[in-house]
């Protein structure tokens, strides 16, 4: 029983990983083709800056709650 669970949550977990990469390629996706990409250039422009981040930076900017 404990193993049909456990396979249950890799193939679950594997799901979501795979949800999660189709909508980082969508945002990525959509910044490129709008006119915040510069948003993004600027920041990514510093090297310990990654994409994820400035469009992370980019987000909190825009969205505080």
């Amino acid at each position: 029983m404990k193993d049909k669970i456990l396979v249950q949550n890799i193939k679950e977990l594997q799901f979501l990983q795979q949800q999660l990469e189709e909508y980082e390629k969508m945002v990525k996706e959509y910044y490129k083709c709008s006119t915040i990409n510069l948003d993004i250039e600027i920041p990514t422009s510093i090297p310990v800056i990654g994409e994820k981040s400035a469009m992370r930076l980019r987000s909190w900017r825009y969205f505080k709650i």
